[in-house]
């Protein structure tokens, strides 16, 4: 299991968009929703690159 965190920059350098996108596909229940450290968010990269590898399977 992957226990590293990512921020924003990680998460748009990982998945390719943009923070608008990862931020409104948040909001529609659609992509992992971040871990708040004080005033920081973060995402654990495992859940984010599962969310990809979904993203991209063929349905």
């Amino acid at each position: 299991m992957d226990n590293r965190y990512l921020d924003m920059r990680g998460v748009e350098e990982l998945t390719g968009y943009k923070k608008s996108y990862i931020y409104r596909e948040i909001a529609n229940g659609r992509f992992p929703r971040q871990v708040k450290n004080g005033s920081s968010s973060r995402w654990p990269a495992e859940q984010v690159i599962q969310w990809l590898n979904a993203k991209f399977t063929p349905q």
